[in-house]
């Protein structure tokens, strides 16, 4: 067989001449001349930040970098331009969330949806709402959670696989990192799990020389660059020094090595303690940079200079004109095998309790992201907890570009931006804040996965029956045709709920979700109590989605609707 040639493509190297004044053709011809990927209203955003900022033409391997970074971002860095949508309470939502963004920040530009995602948060607490809880609380979803509760200066008291829970140790910001500081990658070694890596870590951070760890940030899918703009500081950093990278490695490397370690920010005078404590745990210490003085990320490569860029550049790459988003009517989704599923633990020396939702994937994103803060908030308040004193954390999963259709198309960005209001609409009825979220723009499905966490003064409520004879009671809110529920009427409901666990009339109690009541009752039974339907409960009544209810084994008459009883489990023996 003849031998085949495939072309690769080449980049293409050196400043771009004149960038500044590009006409549009030209900016759009130079585009596809050089195989940028970044759209022409981008360019012209970089067009101004050259001119104004750095000062200076670009050399075209900085392109390829921002371009990589922009991809890596998604929907993320996408700014949020004109609305366009004929259903009622995703206009109004979107209407109120920036009603709030505009209170906490008077900013006449496009939010970017990276943006939108901490507005609550910080709305609440701007407005004084958070709770003392929701102050102290360390909190963290999705994977490696109790990895990035160690690296905010708190040790997880209880874990779940994708949850979280602490107390932070100190309140307000973390520490700033100041000039001079070592930047190292902490890496685990040859044959490290993720789990052993995170235990290996925190052991390191508990002995004394642990304390010249000032700042940790975990390298996810935006790679060290992304971990380097969390830092509130400029950088210098050898490329040639990060783990993975080989010699005459790309600028792009910033973006796509040393995923799942660790960027620390280490005291200069005492790093060498904590290499060595990091090194007993079978830990890779590279130093790969400093934290420099001026608001400058500098990366020495191979090129024969060294690429400078603003940090702001690095951290919003949203400021340009803002595109159309189309949100497209939402529904939720009732499937029996994918629906809102959550669960709840407690740990009795500090009393915390934790819960995890995950988001029916048959949603659509508004109800995904929707369902599963309201059952994970429930879940709570069936443990034991006021809804006034909760914390959340989300992690959430949006299709990347290539998982979706180009992202110029409006329905994507919208369907993203749909799963963003869905979890503000919750947050902000209830005044829940969440603390450590992080979004995805790599996927290629939606997730959305919610821990919720209270601190209990007295004993938690079971999550399973306890005692036969005792009425089974289903409690949820009335829902609107649109798929909502009635906001005053859950709130009532959850009110009334921990009035019944203070007065101890509550057996046991679980939260509903979007498999509605014959999926929680199945979780509640075992061990010695079954539970036995009342005989004019249909199919229907347990099986329809209500997320935000509860159910509830009580030995007294209490409000709701008495859907069974418990009796005990009857055994065969076998002849």
């Amino acid at each position: 067989m003849d031998n085949q040639v495939v072309d690769t493509p080449v980049r293409k190297r050196g400043i771009v001449v004149g960038f500044a004044t590009l006409p549009e053709k030209l900016l759009f011809n130079m585009r596809l001349d050089v195989g940028l990927n970044m759209k022409v209203d981008f360019l012209r955003f970089l067009q101004r930040h050259y001119k104004e900022v750095e000062k200076r033409d670009p050399n075209l391997d900085e392109l390829y970098f921002l371009d990589r970074y922009l991809n890596i971002l998604g929907y993320g860095a996408s700014p949020v331009g004109e609305v366009l949508t004929d259903t009622p309470f995703l206009a109004e939502t979107y209407a109120d969330l920036m009603a709030k963004r505009n209170a906490v920040k008077r900013n006449s530009d496009a939010p970017s949806l990276a943006e939108l995602t901490g507005v609550a948060g910080r709305y609440l607490t701007r407005s004084g709402k958070l709770s003392p809880f929701g102050e102290s609380a360390a909190l963290s979803a999705g994977e490696m959670s109790d990895l990035r509760l160690i690296l905010s200066g708190c040790m997880p008291r209880v874990l779940t696989d994708d949850s979280a829970v602490g107390e932070k140790k100190r309140r307000g910001a973390l520490p700033v990192p100041t000039p001079g500081n070592i930047l190292a990658v902490l890496s685990p070694s040859v044959g490290m799990t993720g789990a052993e890596f995170t235990r290996a870590l925190g052991r390191a951070v508990l002995t004394p020389s642990g304390a010249a760890l000032y700042r940790g940030e975990l390298i996810g899918e935006t790679g060290v660059v992304g971990a380097v703009s969390k830092l509130s500081c400029g950088a210098t950093i050898d490329l040639n020094s990060v783990p993975g990278v080989l010699p005459g490695s790309e600028l792009t490397e910033l973006c796509d090595a040393a995923h799942g370690s660790v960027l620390a920010v280490v005291d200069q005078i005492y790093f060498r303690d904590f290499a060595a404590a990091a090194g007993n745990e079978k830990i890779w210490f590279n130093i790969i940079g400093s934290v420099s003085h001026t608001d400058t990320l500098v990366v020495m490569h191979d090129s024969a200079s060294p690429m400078s860029l603003n940090m702001s550049l690095i951290r919003s790459l949203a400021r340009h004109t803002g595109e159309k988003f189309l949100l497209r009517r939402q529904a939720r989704g009732a499937s029996a095998s994918a629906g809102t599923g959550s669960s709840r633990c407690y740990d009795a020396e500090s009393k915390l309790l934790l819960t995890t939702a995950t988001g029916n994937t048959l949603s659509d994103p508004f109800f995904m992201s929707l369902d599963a803060v309201l059952t994970a908030a429930a879940q709570c308040v069936a443990g034991g907890a006021e809804f006034t004193d909760i914390a959340l954390s989300f992690s959430a999963g949006i299709p990347g570009a290539s998982a979706a259709r180009d992202m110029s198309d409006p329905q994507p960005g919208g369907d993203a931006l749909s799963l963003i209001l869905g979890a503000y609409r919750a947050q902000i009825e209830y005044c829940l804040p969440d603390t450590g979220s992080v979004y995805t723009y790599s996927g290629m499905h939606y997730s959305f996965i919610v821990s919720a966490a209270a601190k209990l003064n007295s004993n938690p409520v079971s999550a399973h029956f306890i005692a036969p004879g005792n009425g089974v009671y289903l409690l949820a809110p009335a829902y609107g045709p649109d798929g909502l529920p009635d906001f005053e009427d859950l709130r009532r409901m959850w009110r009334y709920v921990a009035s019944l666990c203070r007065d101890g009339r509550v057996a046991s109690a679980y939260a509903l979700g979007s498999l509605g009541a014959a999926e929680t009752l199945r979780k509640m039974t075992g061990g010695d109590i079954d539970f036995i339907a009342s005989n004019d409960i249909s199919d229907n009544i347990l099986r329809a989605p209500a997320p935000g209810g509860i159910i509830i084994e009580s030995g007294s008459q209490i409000e709701g609707v008495l859907i069974g009883r418990t009796e005990p489990m009857v055994r065969f023996s076998s002849i």
